[in-house]
């Protein structure tokens, strides 16, 4: 993605990637947590210290998992960020295209006013 954006906009790709690849790390972890955090939330869990918190394959679905609070924390937050970006998208485009017609509208007045 970082790559695609410096292409269109004429940057540096290798210093886009080279970015990306040493934010992500940094960013994956508090974004899992947030996500464990809101479905804890959610379910009505009590988060766990972090050395407590269980990620071990044999439990996985268990009531003491950390999977199930992190997949509907997961879950709660892409749908959220979904119909928030398709709304405040909409909004954006409908002004974007009000402001358009307004303006060919303010340009036709212009060229008949002068055309008399």
């Amino acid at each position: 993605m970082a790559a695609a954006w410096a292409a269109g906009t004429h940057a540096n790709i290798p210093t886009a990637v080279a970015l990306s690849w040493l934010s992500n790390p940094f960013t994956v972890f508090p974004m899992l947590y947030g996500a464990y955090w809101v479905g804890s939330r959610v379910l009505s869990l009590v988060l766990p210290q972090w050395e407590q918190v269980p990620f071990s394959l044999t439990d996985l679905w268990s009531q003491d998992s950390a999977l199930i609070p992190l997949a509907v924390g997961c879950l709660l937050i892409a749908l959220t960020t979904a119909f928030l970006g398709r709304f405040i998208t909409q909004y954006l485009w409908r002004r974007h295209i009000l402001k358009k017609r307004e303006k060919h509208k303010q340009r036709r007045v212009e060229t008949l006013l002068a055309s008399d």
